[in-house]
């Protein structure tokens, strides 16, 4: 007999005897039709659920689940967590609430011990996400990884998780997880060994932990922690879900967007994978998903797509780990003047290791930054995929959200190009033409170490056509003839002169006059 059969026998017992007893009183059942029941069943499921309004403050963050994120509300009084429908917006204005601000709100739940609200209303702005982020740099993380277990019960049976041991050797081992958080940041966010916890708990079975339900795993995981470990010890608190409920979950990892918590597979793509674990903790400081072709994750070159390497250059800046070697708009970066620069690899950083070009010549147009960046498959960036490796990785973003430190929300930054040395590519949407020089070597004593690679950069005014003559004669780039002037950058090595004495320009207006600044 199973134990669900032995759960039901008293019910079905208790159910016989009633009908005996109906019978010997002579009580006849009516006839019912086949609508009736069905109907008694579904008002019995409503009214067990029934519907309450309650207002809740607390601080908004969103949650990075697929296919699609969620928001959420994490309670100032209690311990809660109130999914959202959907993004609170400002009552003013309108316009989205950033996550990290404090609000309040009247949440429509399905019942009163049901944390999900399925409308919100009275929304009210209580204190703003901080105008000023605290830093990103020199950021010292005191984590809690708390790998979970499902007690034995006739319902689940015992679902282990990974051992503490198991875990733990994913970050102290050599070229684990503390060494690749200390060579990406060059030494600005590093895991404190001293403080590092890793400890088993053992959860009850129930179904919202069988469901994935990764508030209910949290809270249970919290709750069954020995004595004496304290979570406001702690600066992030890691949780690794149980094995075999993986296939159900569907996700690797997750995070809150900003906040302190995280949740991870116990697998290859969970957290033992480096990259997994980098790009959870960094949704804590508020970095979001690598964009390419307006595919979300489809960014190889950083672990905030699918790659395996440290974050790219926006994201570098971004987190404060690194320094552009120069910023470009149109205040330095005027007509006829050509510009050279020697671009060190990010793997060297963390200083100089990248342009930040912001393309205001373009007006109204002007939505975005660019930003250029030379990697190499070395230190941090030791696991670069080749398709990266030696190259320069070109990326977009959001220039409000880049502009701006303050201000939460995704800023879609996005790969568009990658170059070897010795090419050019024409960026017709920022009037840009990028020329990639050589890459070069410095000996080391363990032998020759590629380090960095020359380029140049300028900008010519003309009007028609730039035609490509000698190096690259099918090639042409079209330039805008409006009111503004033309802005094309060339990128050449070892000098610009060289290059621009390979094109000519037809229909020409203006010649091009030059003038040099050289930035090494």
């Amino acid at each position: 007999m199973s134990g669900m059969d032995a759960h039901r026998r008293p019910f079905r017992q208790r159910q016989r005897s009633r009908r005996q007893q109906e019978r010997s009183s002579g009580f006849q059942p009516k006839a019912t039709s086949g609508l009736k029941p069905l109907l008694s069943v579904l008002l019995f499921s409503l009214i067990g659920h029934e519907a309450a309004a309650i207002t809740i403050q607390g601080k908004l963050a969103y949650r990075t689940t697929l296919p699609v994120g969620t928001w959420v509300l994490a309670a100032s009084k209690n311990d809660t967590i109130y999914r959202l429908p959907w993004q609170p917006l400002e009552p003013s204005s309108g316009e989205p609430i950033p996550p990290a601000s404090w609000i309040s709100l009247t949440c429509n739940t399905v019942g009163p011990n049901i944390p999900r609200c399925t409308d919100i209303s009275d929304v009210k702005v209580i204190r703003a996400a901080a105008s000023v982020p605290p830093p990103l740099a020199d950021q010292t993380l005191r984590l809690l990884v708390m790998t979970v277990n499902l007690s034995a019960s006739s319902v689940c049976g015992s679902q282990p998780g990974m051992t503490d041991r198991e875990v733990l050797d994913l970050f102290i081992q050599p070229n684990g997880l503390v060494d690749f958080f200390g060579n990406c940041s060059f030494g600005k966010m590093v895991i404190d060994t001293s403080a590092l916890t890793v400890v088993s708990t053992l959860v009850p079975c129930s179904r919202d932990i069988l469901s994935c339900d990764h508030d209910a795993i949290s809270l249970a995981a919290r709750k069954a922690l020995p004595q004496g470990i304290r979570t406001s010890s702690y600066s992030h608190l890691l949780y690794v879900v149980p094995m075999r409920i993986v296939d159900t979950c569907r996700w690797m990892g997750l995070a809150d967007v900003p906040g302190t918590q995280t949740w991870f597979a116990p697998d290859l793509f969970g957290i033992i994978r480096k990259a997994t674990v980098m790009q959870e903790l960094l949704h804590n400081f508020g970095l979001y998903h690598g964009w390419r072709n307006g595919a979300e994750y489809n960014d190889l070159s950083t672990p905030m797509g699918f790659g395996e390497s440290c974050p790219s250059a926006p994201e570098l800046w971004r987190l404060g780990w690194a320094t552009p070697l120069a910023q470009l708009n149109s205040s330095n970066f005027p007509l006829h003047i050509f510009m050279n620069f020697t671009l060190p690899a990010t793997a060297v950083g963390p200083t100089g290791v990248m342009l930040r070009v912001q393309p205001d010549w373009l007006g109204t147009g002007y939505t975005k930054n660019v930003y250029i960046a030379f990697r190499i498959k070395a230190a941090g960036d030791s696991d670069l995929l080749p398709g990266f490796n030696r190259k320069l990785n070109i990326h977009e973003l959001s220039k409000d959200i880049d502009n701006d430190p303050s201000v939460c929300n995704d800023p879609r930054v996005s790969i568009i190009g990658v170059m070897n040395s010795g090419t050019n590519l024409t960026f017709s949407n920022y009037k840009l033409l990028i020329v990639a020089g050589d890459v070069s070597l410095h000996d080391k004593s363990q032998g020759l170490c590629e380090r960095s690679i020359a380029f140049s950069a300028s900008f010519l005014f003309f009007t028609g056509y730039l035609q490509a003559a000698a190096a690259d004669s099918g090639r042409q780039a079209a330039v805008d003839k409006t009111s503004h002037a033309p802005r094309i950058a060339l990128a050449s090595s070892p000098a610009p002169a060289a290059l621009v004495s390979q094109y000519a320009l037809t229909t020409t207006s203006l010649a091009p006059t030059a003038t040099f600044i050289t930035l090494t």
